[in-house]
């Protein structure tokens, strides 16, 4: 078991989990999450995927808010501890703006690689639209396989409306 202190927060991993992780497909997913009742920490989170496609645990931390330096030593220790030398990693993320600016810094291609989540981006759309159609068609820009098809359903979707890519744009970016 890896526990890592820095401040006020830790970082938790078991040492089956990162012996087993080299088994796991290269996909991680992190996200960040309010604990609740009388608690005001967050929970900071990383998952990976087994052969089977199951949700397999890494690890966790317990922070007192969600912000760059949090999420930069949550990086860190997933890095140093967990991951270790294992190169072309892909992490899933949900475009918090915390996150963002640390992926940025700390997970660089070629090594390694990052995604916003499909469902996340979906849902802020139809969030801000509330057109079915669009979601549809979204969903199905998402679930190309090549690059090209890909492009031609987002512009099949910035046609659709300048609104759409506005947003689109501003998001992808």
């Amino acid at each position: 078991m890896i526990v890592q202190w820095f401040f006020r927060e830790f970082f938790l991993s078991f040492g089956p989990c990162i012996e087993s992780f080299k088994y796991c497909r290269p996909l991680i997913t992190v996200d960040g999450t309010y604990l609740y009742r009388q608690y005001d920490e967050k929970l900071l989170i990383a998952v990976a995927f087994d052969a089977n496609n199951e949700i397999f645990s890494l690890t966790f931390a317990i922070v007192n808010e969600e912000n760059n330096d949090n999420w930069r030593s949550f990086f860190l220790c997933l890095q140093i501890y967990v991951i270790g030398g294992r190169i072309c990693i892909c992490i899933i993320w949900d475009r918090y703006i915390s996150i963002k600016n640390e992926v940025a810094e700390i997970w660089r291609q070629p090594l390694r690689y990052h995604q916003c989540c499909t469902r996340y981006f979906i849902s802020n759309l139809n969030h801000k639209f509330k057109d079915p159609t669009t979601k549809k068609d979204l969903i199905k820009m998402y679930y190309k396989h090549f690059i090209y098809k890909f492009d031609l359903w987002c512009e099949r979707i910035c046609n659709m409306n300048l609104l759409y890519r506005e947003w689109l744009e501003r998001e992808l970016k």
